[in-house]
C-alpha cells in the first residue's frame, strides 16, 4: 500500500486519515471510522470520497435530513456521490418496488388500532374504562415501534421487547401487535416512518437503482438492528462500505437503537479499523477533563487551553451559548428565568413540543389546575402515570420502587414537570398548547436550551451544563442504560469548542426525574395521596414484600390493595362481584 496522492485537500491530514486515505486509495475490504468527537469525521468522509474514481457511485447515509442536505451541498461537485437519510433510502426502495403512489400517515398503526380494536383484542371485557383503552392503545403502538426497529416477529420476541423498554403488557398486547404487524406488510399504500426501515427489509425489498460501490453509514453506533439490514441491501457485489461512529457517542439505545450496532460492523468480515481520536473542537482543557473518563481522545497540538469552570452562573449565560440538560424540565426553568432578564433563548427540538402537545390533547379536561386541589388536565395526568406504574408491578414483577424509577414512568414523570413550568401564567390547555409552539423550535436567536440528546453532533463556544449531579442517573439498572448514561455525559462535555461550565445547582436545581430517587418516590407518593382523594380512588400501597406483589401478578384479581398491618394480611376488595376468585383460599397459600 501508498504511493503518493494526486488529490490534494484544503487541510493538512494527521496520520490518522492519512492511513484511511490509503486505505481508500489502495486497500481492500470494509472500513470502521472509530471517531471521537469533533474528529472531524464528515470532512474525513468527504475528502476519502475525492480519491474514489468517478466510475464509481458512491452513497452516504446521514443521520437527518440537515446533514444529508449539507452534505449534498459540500459534494455537489462529485457527479457520483450523494447524499441521503436511511427514511429517504428505504421510502424511495418501497416506491420503486410497490409503485409510486404511497402516502406517508404518522398514524397509520394507531388508526388501524382505534378502529378495529374489537376485532384485534381476545381480552373478553377485561377493558372496561376509557383510560384502561386509551392505555392498552398507547402500549401497542410503542410496542409497534419498538418491534419493527428490533426486527421483532413472534409473540416471544415482541414479549421481550417489552420487558427492555419497560412498556406495559396486561393483556394480549403482544398478540395484538403481532397481529397489527402482519396487517402492516399487508397493507403498503400508506406507511409511517418506521415502515420506511421496516418494510424493505421485512419484505426483501430489491434495492432498484439504490445499489452503490461504495455506502458510508455515519453514526454507525446508534443505527438500529432494522438501519443496519437496510443499509447492507445498498452494497453491490463487490462493492465497499465504511461504518463511521464512537460507541462512547451511542445514546439512543432508548429509542430502538441496537447497543451491539458498532461491535457488528467491527467484526464483519473483511473488514479493516480505523480510528481518529484527535478532536478539533475542544481545547485542552475540556479535553483533559474528558479523559477522566474517555482515555483515548486527544486534543490537536495548536488547541487553545480553554476553560472548564465548576461554579458558573445564570448571569454567565449570554446570547450564542448552548445550555444543556439530562432532561427537559430543568430547561424550561432556565427558559423562564433567561426570558424575565431579558435574554433571547429557545428550547430546540420542535419534535419535542409536538410530542408535548400530544400528551396534552390525550386528556379530555380543559381546566389545568396545575395546582392538584381539584380535577383538571394534570390531575388526570397523573392518574394514568399511577395506573402505568401500577400496570409494571403487575405484569413486570417489579416491586414499587422499581417500577415507579423506571425509565418508562421517568419520562412520563420528566413530561408533566415540564408541562407543570410552562404552565405558570396559564389555567387552561388551549392556551398552554399555544405557548408551547412559541417556545420550541429547531433554531432561532439567542442562547440555544436543549437536551444533550438533540444537542448531538451541535457544538458552541461555550457550552453550560445544568443538573450535573444528576449524571450518570441513579435511575440506570441495566448494564446498558449505566452506560448509555457514561455515553451522554461524554456527548455533552464535548460539545464545547471554549469554555465547559457547570451551572450551580444553587440556582437550577434537579427536578422530576433528576430528583434523589428516595425524594421522587415520596414526592410521588404525596402527590398520589392527593390525586385518588380528588378521583375518590384508593392509592397503591408501598409494598414492602415483593411475594405479594407477584400475588397481585399472577392472579390478576380485582384486588384494589394489599397491605400487611401488624402481622395480618388484609385485602381491600373493589366493589365489583368477585364470586370467579377464590381470594381467601389462594392468600392462605401463598401465606403457607
Amino acid at each position: 500500500m501508498g504511493g503518493k496522492r494526486k488529490v490534494k485537500f484544503d487541510f493538512v491530514p494527521s496520520k490518522y486519515q492519512e492511513a484511511f486515505f490509503d486505505w481508500v486509495e489502495h486497500g481492500v475490504g470494509n472500513a470502521v471510522i472509530e471517531a471521537k468527537a469533533g474528529a472531524a469525521k464528515t470532512t474525513s468522509a468527504i475528502a476519502s470520497m475525492k480519491l474514489i474514481p468517478k466510475s464509481q457511485k458512491c452513497l452516504f447515509i446521514a443521520f437527518n435530513k440537515s446533514i444529508a442536505e449539507e452534505l449534498n451541498e459540500r459534494l455537489k461537485s462529485r457527479s457520483n456521490c450523494t447524499a441521503r437519510t436511511t427514511h429517504s433510502l428505504g421510502f424511495l426502495m418501497l416506491k420503486r418496488n410497490l409503485g409510486g403512489n404511497i402516502e406517508v400517515d404518522e398514524y397509520k398503526y394507531r388508526k388501524y388500532v382505534k378502529n378495529n380494536i374489537v376485532d384485534l383484542s381476545t381480552t373478553n371485557g377485561e377493558i372496561k374504562t376509557r383510560q384502561q383503552i386509551e392505555e392498552y392503545i398507547d402500549s401497542i403502538t410503542s410496542l409497534i415501534d419498538y418491534s419493527r426497529f428490533n426486527l421483532a416477529q413472534s409473540e416471544d420476541e415482541i414479549n421481550k421487547v417489552a420487558q427492555k423498554y419497560n412498556i406495559p403488557v396486561s393483556f394480549d398486547e403482544c398478540v395484538v401487535v403481532q397481529k397489527c404487524l402482519e396487517w402492516g406488510k399487508e397493507n403498503t399504500e400508506t406507511v409511517d416512518y418506521a415502515d420506511m426501515l421496516w418494510l424493505p427489509v421485512e419484505l426483501s425489498l430489491k434495492p432498484i437503482g439504490l445499489t452503490y460501490d461504495w455506502v458510508f453509514l455515519d453514526e454507525a453506533q446508534d443505527s438500529s438492528l432494522c438501519t443496519i439490514q437496510l443499509f447492507l441491501k445498498c452494497i453491490k457485489r463487490g462493492g465497499r462500505f465504511v461504518a463511521i461512529g464512537d460507541i462512547g457517542q451511542s445514546i439512543y439505545a432508548f429509542s430502538g437503537a441496537s447497543e451491539d450496532a458498532f461491535d457488528f460492523m467491527k467484526n464483519y468480515p473483511n473488514t479493516t479499523l480505523f480510528k481518529l481520536p484527535i478532536s478539533y473542537r475542544c481545547a485542552k482543557n475540556i479535553i483533559k477533563f474528558t479523559n477522566n473518563f474517555v482515555p483515548d481522545i486527544v486534543a490537536r497540538e495548536d488547541a487553545p487551553d480553554g476553560l472548564v469552570i465548576n461554579n458558573s452562573h445564570i448571569k454567565d449565560i449570554k446570547e450564542g451559548d448552548m445550555v444543556l440538560c439530562r432532561s427537559k424540565a430543568p430547561l424550561v426553568n432556565l427558559y423562564v428565568k433567561l426570558l424575565r432578564k431579558n435574554i433571547n433563548c429557545y428550547i430546540k427540538g420542535q419534535d419535542i413540543g409536538n410530542n408535548l402537545i400530544k400528551e396534552l390533547e390525550k386528556i379530555n379536561e380543559e381546566e389545568l389546575n396545575a395546582d392538584l386541589e381539584k380535577n383538571g388536565v394534570f390531575v388526570q395526568m397523573y392518574d394514568k402515570l399511577f395506573t402505568e406504574r401500577n400496570k409494571l408491578i403487575q405484569t413486570m414483577g417489579l416491586d414499587y420502587d422499581d417500577a415507579t424509577l423506571s425509565s418508562y414512568i421517568m419520562e412520563k414523570y420528566d413530561m408533566i414537570n415540564t408541562l407543570s413550568i410552562l404552565s405558570e401564567k396559564y389555567k387552561t390547555k388551549n392556551d398552554l398548547i399555544k405557548h408551547i409552539k412559541d417556545i420550541f423550535q429547531e433554531e432561532s436567536n439567542g442562547v440555544c436550551l436543549s437536551t444533550i440528546h438533540k444537542a448531538k453532533g451541535l457544538e458552541a463556544d461555550n457550552v453550560y451544563i445544568l443538573c450535573n449531579s444528576t449524571m450518570p442517573s441513579k435511575l440506570a439498572v441495566h448494564e446498558w442504560e449505566k452506560q448509555q448514561e457514561r455515553n451522554v455525559m461524554y456527548v455533552a462535555y464535548t460539545r464545547a469548542k471554549k469554555i465547559l461550565g457547570f451551572v450551580s445547582e444553587k440556582e437550577i436545581k434537579p427536578s422530576g426525574m433528576l430528583q434523589d430517587p428516595m425524594n421522587i418516590i415520596n414526592e410521588l407518593n404525596f402527590i398520589e395521596n392527593k390525586v385518588c382523594k380528588i378521583l375518590g380512588k384508593q392509592p397503591m400501597e408501598r409494598l414492602e414484600n415483593a411475594d405479594l406483589a407477584r400475588f397481585k401478578l399472577q392472579n390478576k384479581t380485582n384486588i384494589k390493595n394489599i397491605h400487611e398491618n401488624d402481622n395480618k394480611i388484609e385485602i381491600i376488595k373493589e366493589e365489583t362481584p368477585s364470586e370467579e376468585y377464590d381470594l381467601l383460599s389462594d392468600l392462605e397459600k401463598l401465606i403457607d
